[in-house]
């Protein structure tokens, strides 16, 4: 029950198949996109308890002047982490971010910062308190309201 870091493709691909409702932000290859970009070294992760499985895309950093240490930040986007079932108790969010905390100090990671998906009312409840959240406008662009607003709105 521990924080398992992937940084080959294949292993990444294989977790997102069995963890429904991922988009492109969560995958390998926009991650590596970004890597080229000179973003960060793709990692994911993985956390694996009995049922539950919950997968973190990120990219890590190595920090200028200070070679052993590095910092996470996600892609531009909006990733966040992935389950692969919700309801998620609060005992298992606490477990999750007990074994990210541990994982990250024994990486020397000394932050992290992701973006959560607007979407995804779950992943707040996953990372638990820490950081700032900012409301996101979601528009039916279908619907008869929508017809009030301009084209380049």
């Amino acid at each position: 029950m521990s924080i398992i870091v992937v940084r080959d493709g294949e292993t990444w691909k294989r977790k997102l198949r069995e963890i429904s409702g991922s988009d492109s932000y969560h995958t390998y290859a926009y991650h590596r996109l970004a890597e080229f970009n000179g973003e960060g070294a793709p990692v994911l992760l993985l956390h694996e308890n009995k049922d539950l499985c919950i997968a973190l895309p990120m990219l890590c950093r190595d920090i200028p002047g200070h070679p052993s240490l590095s910092d996470l930040t996600s892609v531009y986007g909006y990733p966040g982490p992935l389950a692969n079932r919700t309801p998620i108790d609060h005992d298992e969010a606490e477990l999750f971010r007990q074994e990210l905390h541990h994982a990250l100090a024994s990486e020397r990671i000394v932050s992290a910062f992701t973006r959560l998906h607007p979407l995804m009312e779950y992943q707040s409840s996953i990372l638990g308190g820490p950081g700032a959240t900012t409301p996101t406008v979601v528009m039916d662009l279908q619907s008869s309201d929508a017809s009030d607003y301009s084209k380049t709105l």
